[in-house]
């Protein structure tokens, strides 16, 4: 069984300002502020592949509550030449997010296979505070009557610091005052990104289409003094993209849509910490792992 419940605050605000008859600026802030409580209790049990004997069982209640707040602002800056299609624009976003965590553990487990027990019974809290700079800013031009250019450069700067301390029960007094330094981590990352992107876009009578290709370079850091590790990890990638569309008629149309992407490592991916908070799938960071690059692509038919 489990019981969840969530409280989400939300404010923002926008400014748009037209400064002249080719600039103009618009200011968005907003602000975030949620708390959220997780209770639940679980009893497992796991069998051998033909399900015919029992390997281990337990039972495990979790406690959480976490705190959010999260304060950020779009900045966008347009400008439109004299020269129709040709414009320019620069975002950029500054945010600040700051994430306070307790959580409950408590675990019971038997192992038929290895003749053994084992319990659980650690409060954790975590703090964090993270900070980024986001830019985007973007070039459009119209090479002729069906063809426009435009060059995208992204860039993205985040730098977090990290306090994770798990305290085991003291039996004696029944408080949680034993520091368990295994689970425990005091940790900073900064991880940055740029994208180069450049793509051709054009549009007939029946066809349109869109084609690009994206440089990504970015760079992961994560140090820990606290277990004395450190993580680096440098990443390029080429990311091609396509949308292409053409109509035989009104209510008949034949689409191709292609994306690539680049997901990169999660700091507990990597970081060689282990998390116990399913006691029969205990994990572990892989300093080793690699970005992921997703490739998708759709065809699709309309004929209405």
């Amino acid at each position: 069984t489990s019981l969840q419940e969530n409280n989400n605050h939300r404010g923002n605000a926008a400014v748009d300002i037209k400064l002249d008859k080719y600039n103009s600026l618009k200011i968005s802030p907003a602000i975030n502020h949620n708390t959220s409580v997780l209770k639940s209790n679980r009893i497992y049990r796991s069998f051998n592949a033909d399900n015919t004997l029992l390997l281990n069982q337990g039972e495990q209640t979790l406690n959480s509550n976490n705190t959010n707040m999260n304060a950020m602002a779009d900045i966008l800056y347009r400008h439109r030449f004299g020269k129709p299609g040709r414009t320019i624009s620069l975002t950029i976003t500054p945010e600040y997010l700051r994430l306070e965590n307790k959580g409950l553990n408590i675990a019971r487990n038997e192992y038929y296979n290895l003749s053994t027990k084992d319990s659980i019974n650690q409060q954790t809290t975590g703090h964090s505070d993270n900070y980024s700079l986001n830019s985007n800013l973007i070039y459009t031009e119209q090479l002729s009557t069906h063809t426009a250019l435009r060059l995208t450069e992204q860039f993205n700067i985040n730098h977090g610091d990290y306090t994770q301390l798990a305290h085991n029960i003291n039996h004696t007094d029944g408080q949680y005052s034993e520091l368990d330094n295994r689970y425990s981590d005091i940790y900073n990352s900064t991880i940055t990104r740029n994208i180069a992107d450049v793509a051709f876009a054009g549009r007939y009578k029946k066809f349109n289409y869109t084609v690009g290709l994206s440089v990504e370079n970015s760079h992961l850091e994560g140090n820990s003094d606290y277990k004395t590790y450190r993580l680096s990890g440098y990443y390029n990638t080429l990311l091609p993209h396509l949308y292409a569309k053409y109509r035989f008629s009104k209510s008949k149309q034949l689409t191709l849509n292609y994306n690539s992407n680049a997901v990169l490592p999660g700091l507990n991916q990597l970081r060689p910490l282990e998390d116990i908070s399913d006691p029969l799938y205990i994990r572990k960071g892989n300093p080793d792992l690699q970005q992921a690059v997703n490739h998708s692509g759709t065809l699709s038919y309309l004929s209405n």
